[in-house]
């Protein structure tokens, strides 16, 4: 349900209200209170022109050009171009459905100034420049959030190699990580997937911003490293640092009248493994963690410059390990997971959690069991960059913000055992 007030004023409108805006399956409760910096008929919003038949961007989104079904509707479109009213002259603006295409079948929102335009027959080629909020908005408060209750869940998952974005705890599908004469190794079971709550509030004044915070809220994060390790020879080695493949993540949109907003994610994993082996057989061992997070997000105004919530995270490990009696083993593995959330021009907040077991994995013929001891090292480090104009009064220093670590934990596994002829199976949960 939408809640709209508008009243015009010297510059531009006044807009306020609220509304739900839905994703895929995220919700977002967006409200706002903004005084526009300049009327609307300075603003040409693609998604309201009718005779619009296609957009085409050059790789910067300097020349913009429009496809109409007509030469009238091109003409038109120029003529109204070069006919702002005001000083700041005439801007335009697309949600992502009428955007620039970047590939894949996906566009991006457009927010440019024009520059100059001319018409071609029933093209319009339209030179651009970038602009910033504070061009459209003079003043005012935006607030948007993740909506809990309803059909939709309130969290987003960002993962790699997730399987199921509802859940955000399986992963998809194994991948092979190094493959030599002496030692192969394969990711069975190789993952990272962040489930967690989104926010931002962003306050303006005089097209500058006063204050800004946002980040993640309740996160949860869920990870698997379980590799089958083949040795053929006597003494093997292997280090390996692989990049895993990166998945597509959610996009957020939402308008304000003629003014586009976007929230998008990006998520990446390194995979980490050194290993050396002293016997000729085949194991499976590693890990799967959990690491409950809950909030962590920044926080930036005139006064107090940057601030920032840190967690009290908990973080649960539980070990996988299965192997014939005699394989011998040392080294450690890890999975890096970072996620950024990005608000369009405004915001961005990348977090990075490092992950490192260190394990001794040792076989006893007579005893017909191997055994597991090792430590574990964590580390969760944030940084954030500001993207809106600060105004002339703050030093640009201030736009920067990290690396800060929020959080560390280190300590050590607790032996595990398990018989020759088990199964790959889940031993015990560490909690520490």
């Amino acid at each position: 349900m939408i809640s709209l007030a508008v009243a015009t004023i010297a510059a531009g409108p006044l807009r306020s209200g609220s509304d739900t805006f839905v994703t895929g399956t995220h919700a977002l409760e967006v409200t706002y209170d903004i005084k526009q910096a300049v009327p609307d008929e300075s603003i040409i919003s693609l998604g309201a022109e009718q005779d619009l038949k296609q957009v085409d961007c050059d790789n910067d989104g300097s020349m913009i050009r429009l496809t109409f079904t007509h030469e009238q509707a091109a003409s038109e479109f120029v003529n109204r171009s070069k006919q702002g009213d005001g000083p700041d002259g005439v801007f335009i603006t697309a949600d992502a459905a009428h955007g620039c295409p970047i590939g894949n079948g996906q566009s991006q929102y457009i927010m440019r100034r024009i520059i100059d335009a001319f018409a071609i027959g029933e093209c319009a080629q339209v030179r651009t420049a970038s602009c910033q909020y504070g061009e459209l908005i003079r003043d005012g408060n935006i607030s948007l959030a993740s909506r809990r209750g309803g059909d939709h869940p309130a969290h987003v998952c960002l993962g790699v190699n997730v399987a199921d974005p509802t859940s955000c705890n399986t992963a998809a599908k194994p991948f092979p990580v190094f493959e030599k004469d002496e030692l192969t190794l394969t990711c069975d079971s190789c993952f990272a997937g962040c489930q967690t709550e989104v926010f931002a509030d962003v306050h303006l004044s005089l097209g500058s911003a006063t204050q800004i915070s946002g980040g993640f809220r309740n996160m949860l994060v869920n990870a698997a490293v379980d590799m089958d390790v083949k040795a053929t020879e006597q003494k093997s080695f292997i280090a390996v640092d692989k990049q895993i493949f990166h998945m597509e993540q959610p996009v957020l949109e939402f308008n304000i009248g003629p003014i586009p907003f976007q929230m998008w994610f990006e998520a990446s994993a390194r995979l980490t493994a050194q290993f050396s082996c002293t016997a000729t057989q085949e194991g499976k061992i590693g890990a799967t963690m959990q690491y409950n997070i809950g909030d962590a997000y920044v926080m930036w105004d005139r006064k107090n410059k940057w601030q920032t919530v840190k967690p009290t995270p908990n973080l649960t490990i539980t070990p996988t390990l299965a192997s014939h009696a005699d394989l011998d083993c040392q080294g450690n593995f890890g999975i890096v997971p970072t996620v950024s959330l990005n608000l369009n021009q405004l915001l961005s907040q990348d977090l990075t959690l490092t992950s490192t077991l260190g394990v001794d994995i040792h076989g006893d013929v007579k005893s017909k069991e191997i055994c597991e001891t090792g430590d574990y090292d964590m580390n969760l480090v944030s940084s954030a960059k500001l993207h809106a104009s600060l105004g002339l009064d703050v030093a640009t220093v201030d736009a920067w913000w990290g690396p800060v670590t929020l959080g560390e934990r280190k300590g050590d596994l607790t032996k595990h055992c398990v018989g020759v002829n088990s199964t790959l199976a889940l031993l015990e949960s560490v909690l520490v």
